[in-house]
């Protein structure tokens, strides 16, 4: 899925100087949802917007380079058959039949899910964590917790050294106090 942004979509450098000052540490002290910050969230739901693209672009990139080596064992699979048909290659044929109408069927649901296919000649998108974590804190601000618990899981999930991120763990820890599920 190709990812168009219009004018309106991309961020200044004064707006990622912003978004980077943003983390779990102002929440309580920056109402995004109070009238006078309606600037500021709006920044933030463009932000998360953004983001949340890359995440899907990067999904959509793996998912479909997947589908390309399935396709590729499935065309050696296929050129291995002979011709002669007798009851144990007729078995194989129906096999790898059954697997050819299995792939199209995920080809048919990631074309229905994404409006735009994935220009696979782009070079693919690696996500770093800390943009879990990022998400987590927009929409901790946003006081959205269960999204935030989402993406703070996910953070948390793909480094080893979450404990040394204080942002994270504060952030965590709100949205733990949120649901009630601190353990003392």
């Amino acid at each position: 899925m190709i990812i168009e942004n219009d004018e309106s979509e991309n961020l200044s450098s004064l707006d990622l100087t912003i978004l980077q000052s943003l983390d779990s540490r102002q929440f309580g002290f920056i109402k995004l949802n109070a009238p006078e910050n309606s600037k500021k969230k709006a920044l933030v739901l463009k932000a998360i917007k953004y983001l949340e693209q890359m995440l899907i672009e990067a999904q959509s990139q793996k998912l479909l380079s997947e589908l390309d080596k399935l396709n590729a064992d499935e065309d050696g699979k296929q050129d291995s058959i002979p011709m002669e048909v007798d009851e144990d290659n007729q078995k194989e044929s129906l096999h790898t039949t059954q697997e050819i109408d299995k792939m199209k069927d995920i080809e048919e649901k990631c074309s229905e899910d994404s409006a735009k296919k994935v220009d696979l000649d782009e070079k693919t998108i690696d996500i770093d964590p800390k943009t879990y974590c990022k998400l987590g804190h927009f929409h901790l601000l946003l006081e959205d917790y269960a999204k935030a618990l989402s993406a703070y899981q996910k953070y948390r999930s793909l480094r080893n050294d979450h404990w040394k991120d204080t942002p994270f763990l504060y952030g965590l820890g709100i949205v733990y106090q949120h649901f009630n599920s601190l353990r003392w």
